[in-house]
């Protein structure tokens, strides 16, 4: 709990593990939560981010190799800005009930998270089969770019991406995602590929959508 914005992860094995990204309250700790996590081999384990925390994930591979029901990535968030940046990792055969097959990303005053160069493949949610974002009650925003999303998908919404926010354009999330590829994601409910409610500064472009599928429209 106490690892800093100088602490580095670097080329580990990690088998049913847990890493928990989490700031101090206590004096010199208060950068504590953010620490670079890279060239890490992740099998059926996964990083929980707490209020405050500022990660860093880099040219990481995540795998459910021991097939439990679990996300890589989970971040929650509080009354303090958490900031996810993650570049050039892979995301494969995560699988939940809940939102975020792969990263949920939820509850907080003000969120960012940035996505780029990874890719996510056979991962399955309730909402959001790669990537859930949302609920949140502050500005919020998501940047994905260069990423493809292949063969994920939702017993609900958002087959590999599912955006969402409070409910107002108060509290609407913001960003942008360009340069992608969505193949073969599908969605039960809507969205084979994105589905994104109370986003009012999310734009699309320049991506490509390939045999995404859903059972309703959207």
């Amino acid at each position: 709990h106490e690892e800093d914005g100088n602490s580095v992860l670097d080329g580990l094995t990690i088998s049913s593990g847990l890493i928990t990204c989490q700031p101090s309250e206590r004096p010199p700790h208060y950068d504590a939560g953010s620490p670079t996590i890279r060239n890490c081999r992740m099998i059926s384990s996964r990083v929980i981010c707490q209020d405050g925390a500022r990660p860093v994930i880099c040219d990481c591979i995540f795998t459910n190799g021991l097939g439990r029901s679990m996300h890589a990535i989970d971040c929650v968030g509080g009354s303090a800005l958490v900031c996810l940046t993650i570049s050039r990792c892979l995301f494969a055969d995560y699988f939940t009930s809940s939102d975020g097959g792969a990263i949920s990303f939820q509850w907080g005053i003000q969120t960012n998270l940035t996505i780029t160069d990874c890719l996510f493949t056979n991962n399955s949610a309730g909402r959001g089969g790669g990537i859930f974002f949302g609920d949140s009650f502050g500005s919020s925003t998501i940047l994905i770019e260069r990423c493809i999303f292949r063969n994920n998908s939702a017993t609900s919404t958002g087959g590999a991406v599912r955006i969402s926010a409070s409910g107002s354009a108060t509290y609407a999330v913001t960003g942008a995602i360009s340069d992608c590829i969505f193949q073969d994601n599908f969605a039960s409910n809507g969205g084979g590929a994105i589905n994104a409610t109370n986003s009012y500064g999310l734009t699309v472009t320049n991506c490509l959508f390939v045999g995404n599928r859903a059972s309703k429209p959207g």
